[in-house]
């Protein structure tokens, strides 16, 4: 995965969540979940690690993310998972970005080696209920004119872009790898961290 950035999507607002900082929340160790999510995908041989947040959360990640690199959505809230995949594609430094969100703390290897083949422009984990998981889909930088494209235009469902552009899907039958920290009662899964 040398030749990929990743970038961790950790701007969202946590509305569901009380508007809690999801990177923020602390494991039973107490270890923020940005730093074991970092620890967890680092030994992929990134060629960049990206951080992407908004400006007010700066101080709070900078000392947490080690060698990743903040990068600021430049759209604000709002945009959603567009914006934040546009700020990875226009940052990165490599031709890749595989996106993550950072509410998402089980890495499984197998779907990233998986990712990591792709050949087309993009990748787009499909879950067994066959809803599609663009926050953990493969991304090449010739996106980036469509995705400006839609965001200019201000149609923000990604799910829509995805059919424009018309992005393959990898069907994923192991619904762990896409487990996410949306609702208060997800929080109970923290606890099983570690």
């Amino acid at each position: 995965m040398s030749d990929c950035a990743l970038a961790i999507a950790a701007g969202g607002q946590g509305i569901r969540l009380g508007r809690r900082d999801k990177g923020l929340l602390s494991l039973p160790d107490g270890t923020p979940l940005v730093q074991y999510l970092l620890r967890q995908l680092e030994p992929y041989s990134w060629r960049e690690i990206l951080l992407l947040c908004r400006p007010d959360q700066a101080t709070h990640y900078q000392t947490l993310i080690g060698q990743a690199q903040l990068v600021f959505d430049q759209y604000g809230p709002g945009f959603g998972p567009m914006a934040a995949l546009h700020t990875a594609l226009q940052s990165a430094t490599c031709d890749w970005v595989q996106l993550w969100p950072v509410d998402a703390p089980i890495v499984c290897p197998q779907l990233l080696q998986t990712l990591d083949q792709a050949t087309a422009p993009a990748l787009i984990p499909q879950d067994a209920s066959g809803r599609l998981q663009p926050l953990f889909g493969r991304y090449h930088i010739s996106l980036l004119p469509s995705l400006t494209r839609h965001l200019t235009e201000q149609r923000l469902a990604i799910s829509r872009w995805l059919r424009d552009i018309q992005a393959p899907t990898l069907p994923w039958s192991e619904h762990a790898c896409f487990t996410n920290l949306n609702e208060p009662q997800d929080l109970a899964f923290l606890q099983h961290i570690c």
